[in-house]
């Protein structure tokens, strides 16, 4: 989702599909007041890394490195002994070469998450007390009862669908149905028709497009959306996801050819500061060129994505599509 507001921003330049990110297992993004410390934000493969990451691969194979990128913004630091420098990072190999953070930074990751894929509202499925999730910003932060200041690690945290970011499995999946269908958000339902005693349809159910609010304090503005040629460009990610990436030899499932994509949402800090825990997270459309099925698994407390939630997904799909003949 993010890589789609990416593109559309333009935030690596015209080029931005086939924009390389050095992936070198983690970066150092230095403290404000003082720039030889600093926080490190890892790839989950660990050193030495994926190596140079366009959008294609950052999609297939989760790049974490990639997504810091797409997300922190190039800002000017406002106060401290590097007020008026861009934030910025290091690789492990180089503790004086600088690299300038260029992406979209939390109000645009905001506006896309919210207006192009609906998350932060419920999504209007006739079941009462619907969570709405939460797309954080600093406004909201501040006015928590974490009152804190936002930082650029939120902003990284929330760059791979983490930190303060909160959604339900149906979002994720109403999410997914615009970027398999090319462009439309679409009220999910639970029931399709209405049968007469003799199996005819009495009522059937059309789909109703979804048109999500604006962000708030963007009034005037057009929503944001991405373009089909974008949605193409992230669908090839996600086919490759299955390929040669993350799902690559845990996903059986190959007729129709699908989509899809892992993530492991992690959890429970340990004392060496790495997390113990993770939910695991698939998603996954098929047929790739003609969508008819769109899925989300999550095992709470799964860990690793594509080795619990994938096969879950996989059996499903395979369900769908051949036992059942669809």
């Amino acid at each position: 989702m993010l890589a789609g507001a990416a593109l559309e921003e333009k935030i690596f330049g015209d080029d931005t599909a086939n924009y390389k990110v050095a992936c070198k297992g983690h970066i150092r993004v230095p403290w404000t007041w003082d720039e030889s410390q600093g926080n490190d934000y890892p790839c989950y493969v660990g050193d030495p890394g994926h190596g140079d990451v366009d959008i294609s691969r950052g999609i297939s194979e989760s790049c974490d490195i990639y997504f810091y990128n797409v997300g922190a913004p190039g800002q000017v630091t406002s106060d401290g002994p590097n007020a008026g420098v861009k934030t910025h990072y290091y690789n492990p190999d180089s503790a004086t070469k600088a690299i300038e953070f260029k992406g979209l930074g939390i109000d645009r990751i905001e506006r896309y998450l919210r207006e192009a894929y609906g998350f932060g509202e419920p999504t209007g499925i006739e079941l009462a007390g619907e969570a709405a999730g939460l797309v954080p910003n600093p406004d909201w932060l501040f006015k928590s009862d974490l009152r804190e200041y936002w930082s650029v690690g939120d902003t990284i945290n929330v760059s791979i669908g983490q930190g303060h970011l909160l959604c339900t499995p149906l979002q994720l999946a109403v999410g997914t149905t615009r970027i398999a269908n090319r462009g439309t958000l679409y009220k999910p339902r639970l029931v399709k028709a209405l049968l007469r005693e003799d199996g005819s349809v009495a009522q059937e159910f059309q789909p109703v497009a979804i048109v999500p609010p604006r962000t708030p304090n963007t009034s005037g503005r057009q929503l944001a959306t991405v373009s089909q040629a974008n949605l193409e460009i992230v669908r090839a990610g996600m086919k490759r996801t299955v390929t040669d990436g993350t799902a690559k030899g845990k996903i059986s499932f190959t007729n129709p050819v699908i989509g899809a994509k892992s993530g492991t949402a992690e959890f429970g800090i340990a004392e060496n500061g790495k997390y113990t825990k993770g939910h695991a997270w698939f998603t996954a459309f098929g047929p790739y060129d003609d969508p008819r099925m769109c899925v989300a698994v999550l095992v709470v407390g799964g860990h690793e994505g594509s080795v619990y939630a994938g096969p879950i997904a996989d059996q499903i799909l395979d369900q769908y599509f051949n036992k059942l003949g669809r």
